[in-house]
């Protein structure tokens, strides 16, 4: 059976790719949620270790071709307010 939930969590911010040891430490995170698969996205992508990290812990790594991929398959109008959406807010 599929989980019902995901969570999800990117690199951090002075990271951008991402380490065997950031990706365990969130396979801890996911397994003791309950029903909830889990979701890496690390733009820069992932060192091998990272990746055997996350394979063995059923892990699912995006990095910033694989997230491109996804946004360029969308219909117009999900683009549209995923655009809308992320573009929201003040800028300094």
């Amino acid at each position: 059976p599929q989980a019902r939930r995901a969570l999800v969590k990117t690199a951090a911010w002075n990271e951008w790719g991402a380490t065997a040891e950031s990706l365990l430490h969130f396979a801890h995170e996911v397994a003791t949620a309950r029903d909830t698969r889990g979701v890496f996205v690390a733009p820069g992508g992932f060192s091998p270790s990272a990746l055997l990290a996350a394979q063995q812990h059923r892990i699912e790594t995006v990095d910033a071709e694989s997230l491109c991929a996804v946004l360029r398959s969308l219909p117009s109008e999900r683009s549209e307010l995923l655009h809308t959406v992320a573009s929201a807010g003040e800028y300094a």
